[in-house]
């Protein structure tokens, strides 16, 4: 039999509330770390054993949350901002394929300029991208010059 100051470590028993998942959202919202929220909550609830919850399952649901910001914010954000440089010079061209999961998979930028360039030299540059990757697990691969 588990104790009951041990009972919160167990995964099938441990959740967030719709309340403290409100919470975490609202001091995040003030700029109040995860660390110090989980530490009020622990208060309240009178002992970190009492709040529902570790502070890696608090992690983690901020992580998801700051995740998902991120998907519909950075792709988007980078094709809005391709295929208005497109817009703008008719030569250019953004081309991009997203995962099932709705996740940017590649993404492909030339302007006129390049196009031009590659029709009169027709260098080919080939590189291995797979040996750095970002924080969303894909490589970045700037062409300049």
């Amino acid at each position: 039999m588990t104790h009951l100051g041990m009972v919160h470590l167990i995964p099938s028993f441990r959740s967030i509330t719709d309340t403290a998942k409100a919470q975490i959202d609202g001091f995040h919202g003030c700029g109040i770390s995860t660390a110090k929220t989980m530490r009020y909550m622990a208060g309240v609830s009178g002992g970190y054993s009492l709040v529902g919850f570790l502070k890696k399952d608090a992690y983690n649901y901020v992580d998801k949350r700051h995740r998902a910001k991120i998907v519909d914010g950075d792709a988007n954000a980078a094709i809005v901002y391709l295929e208005g440089k497109v817009d703008a010079d008719p030569t250019s061209i953004a081309r991009y394929n997203v995962t099932e999961d709705d996740m940017l998979a590649n993404l492909l930028w030339a302007d006129g300029g390049n196009r031009i360039d590659y029709q009169y030299f027709g260098d080919v540059l080939a590189f291995d991208s797979t040996y750095k990757k970002n924080k969303y697990t894909r490589p970045l691969v700037i062409f300049s010059g």
